[in-house]
């Protein structure tokens, strides 16, 4: 995060949200630094992390982060967390004076990295396959320093492989790091596995948010808000592993992909190939220590445009420009990688070095890959247009009292539905782009 974002409150409304959170905040805590000595580098952790202090003293860092999910959803995951003490009085007095039976469920099993994770909070030290190596792997911070150790620094180090592909049930499953008692919210009058009490209904949803569910999460937004100094809200994306060869410079990694974007939408929306779209904000990460400019002797013919750009923003927004010429653009340069520290599956190729990099030649054994060069590019376009029109024609074609009565017996109304399909009509009307090649906002398409 640069010096001009400010703190961000996120929210994480369900349980598949819950799953690209749990990887979305294994990869921003592990790339963190806490030693409050140093210098702070590239990413700032009060942009998305709050600074607190338990009861016996000690300095925690927490997502500033509210997620909502159903009853039975946490399974291993305390609700309140483990690093404050609560307000919930285990010893409440009971007023029924005759026998009292008590029938206690037994609790879910851990997995192997959830129980190293109670080992490390405890002070206990893991297993390392090879201590002769260790000295390569202690935790550094940006610039260089090293940092003090930590969970993360830990796993880091020891690299083991815990293989949770198959085993995963949950997004606490996989979840590395603490979180603040006010942060999870659990709907306790639906269930999240069973047939009975599902929440598959948007009457259902609406009528929660007109309780004591919305009152929940306007006491926790406020909790979080209120200690924030410069609030603001962003929206977050995927990216993906930048194809970059050892000993490479950008130029050439970027001229390989000349012919088409080296990424692939991670939304349903279809890819334009005509290079318009209303604007999009394209950042690259993870190419410390690697050449951002091209290498040439002077008096030799660079082999494209993008070989003689002096500086490695001007090589990036060089080439985007090149696909997208009359597009709004904002362009970004992060030299600290993607860190990928346990419990992060091991799904790369193997011809990959440990920094993600390209090898010349492939390996005997695959490497273990700690982190990773990406390029993600937000943006928007007419293609959410065309999303947004199949959509409305899906749901115009369904007979939802044939195929989905629950919808209609939880008090949605045939015209409701009709308004509400007519909306998002109308929404993908303003993506439209009749305008011969010059791509027009929605404003300017109300004044015509």
């Amino acid at each position: 995060m640069s010096g001009l974002c400010r703190e961000v409150v996120t929210l994480q409304l369900g349980h598949y949200s819950g799953f690209v959170g749990a990887h979305w905040w294994n990869l921003q805590d592990a790339s963190l630094c806490y030693d409050p000595d140093l210098p702070p580098g590239e990413l700032q952790s009060d942009v998305l992390f709050r600074e607190g202090l338990t009861l016996g003293g000690q300095v925690t860092y927490t997502p500033r982060l509210i997620a909502l999910d159903l009853k039975g959803s946490l399974q291993t995951l305390r609700k309140e967390g483990s690093l404050y003490a609560t307000e919930q009085d285990s010893t409440s007095t009971l007023t029924w004076q005759g026998q009292i039976m008590t029938h206690e469920e037994s609790p879910p099993s851990k997995n192997s990295f959830l129980q190293d994770l109670d080992k490390l909070d405890e002070g206990e030290l893991l297993v390392e396959p090879d201590f002769s190596s260790s000295a390569a792997l202690l935790p550094h911070c940006s610039g260089g320093a090293v940092a003090i150790e930590t969970v993360n620094s830990t796993l880091e180090r020891v690299q083991k492989a815990y293989r949770l592909e198959g085993s995963v049930r949950v997004w606490s499953d996989f979840l590395r790091l603490h979180l603040h008692p006010r942060t999870i919210s659990v709907i306790n009058q639906y269930n999240h596995d069973g047939e009975s009490a599902r929440l598959e209904a948007f009457g259902q949803g609406e009528a929660l948010l007109q309780g004591s569910v919305l009152e929940e999460l306007e006491d926790r937004l406020h909790f979080f808000v209120e200690e924030c100094d410069y609030l603001q809200v962003v929206c977050a994306y995927g990216s993906v592993p930048f194809p970059m060869m050892q000993s490479s410079c950008l130029p050439d990694a970027l001229q390989a992909c000349q012919d088409a974007l080296p990424w692939k939408p991670l939304s349903a929306c279809p890819e334009r190939a005509d290079g318009r779209c209303f604007g999009q904000s394209v950042t690259l990460k993870g190419l410390e220590g690697q050449n951002l400019v091209s290498p040439l002797v002077p008096g030799t013919e660079p082999p494209s445009p993008l070989h003689c750009a002096w500086s490695g923003l001007e090589v990036l927004d060089m080439y985007i420009r090149s696909h997208y010429p009359s597009t709004p653009l904002a362009v970004q340069l992060v030299s600290s990688p993607s860190k990928l520290t346990s419990p992060f599956p091991q799904i790369f190729s193997p011809i990959l070095d440990p920094q993600g990099l390209i090898q010349s030649q492939s390996p005997t054994t695959a490497p273990v890959v700690s982190s990773v060069p990406v390029l993600t590019c937000v943006q928007s376009s007419v293609a959410v247009g065309q999303l947004l029109a199949e959509l409305q024609k899906s749901c115009s074609s369904l007979d939802l009292r044939r195929v989905a009565p629950s919808f209609l017996s939880q008090g949605l109304e045939p015209a409701e539905l009709a308004e509400s399909l007519e909306q998002l009509r109308s929404l993908a009307y303003r993506y439209r782009d009749d305008s011969g090649g010059t791509l027009r906002s929605s404003s300017e398409e109300e004044d015509d």
